[in-house]
């Protein structure tokens, strides 16, 4: 379980219960879109950043974002070009 300072011991407790209380299915399926809510709002976060980008430009940035944070990905990083700011 995830670390919070500000959430009591007995709280943190209660949504281990609820949270393992749901079937694999309804957790996979939360996990899911949780990563997509997060996903959304980084979208929309860099488009607020970057009003005169096109969509297109956003995902290039997302993409060479990802790629600079993740040794993983240095295939990627190799064929992208950082995007004009």
């Amino acid at each position: 379980m995830y670390h919070s300072p500000d959430t009591p011991p007995a709280i943190k407790k209660k949504q281990q219960e609820i949270w393992l209380a749901k079937s694999m299915e309804e957790r996979l399926c939360l996990s899911l879109q949780m990563i997509d809510d997060a996903r959304s709002l980084q979208l929309h976060g860099i488009a607020l950043r970057y009003p005169h980008w096109t969509p297109t430009q956003i995902m290039h940035y997302l993409l060479w974002k990802l790629a600079q944070n993740d040794p993983s990905l240095h295939w990627l990083k190799a064929r992208l070009t950082p995007p004009a700011f």
